[in-house]
């Protein structure tokens, strides 16, 4: 009995997790996403770096970013549209800054190859790496 009810519980915080994870737009883009650190940095912030493959044809969803995040692109060509600003085409090799909370829409230049990021972002502890917006 007592481990039906741990079961039911484990399985309605997963799903509420889950639920808003997506609500936030936690999770908005296709492709290979490998979290390679994260690190608390002291008075309450951390870093997050994240390896990101995006394939061809993808563009994503609008949306900000909680903290400070810095883009380098590994291979590829990453094309980035922040509002305010004129769109920023970043190649591999180059290093792009996005600042924070400002709506933005990054897409892979390419319909056939995919585009690889190091997506490095410094923020308050438990501050998701990026929210959708509309």
């Amino acid at each position: 009995m007592m481990k039906s009810i741990f079961i039911g519980a484990v399985a309605g915080f997963l799903t509420t997790t889950l639920a808003v994870a997506q609500e936030q737009g936690a999770e908005y883009a296709p492709g290979e996403r490998e979290e390679l650190a994260r690190a608390a940095l002291g008075d309450g912030k951390e870093i997050a770096i994240q390896r990101v493959t995006f394939p061809g044809g993808w563009s994503g969803a609008r949306h900000t970013h909680g903290g400070q995040v810095f883009v380098y692109v590994l291979d590829g060509n990453l094309q980035v549209e922040t509002d305010g600003s004129e769109p920023k085409m970043v190649s591999g090799g180059e290093l792009t800054e996005e600042p924070m909370d400002t709506p933005m829409v990054a897409m892979n230049e390419s319909d056939s190859e995919p585009v690889t990021i190091l997506l490095i972002q410094v923020s308050q502890e438990g501050v998701p790496l990026m929210t959708r917006v509309e």
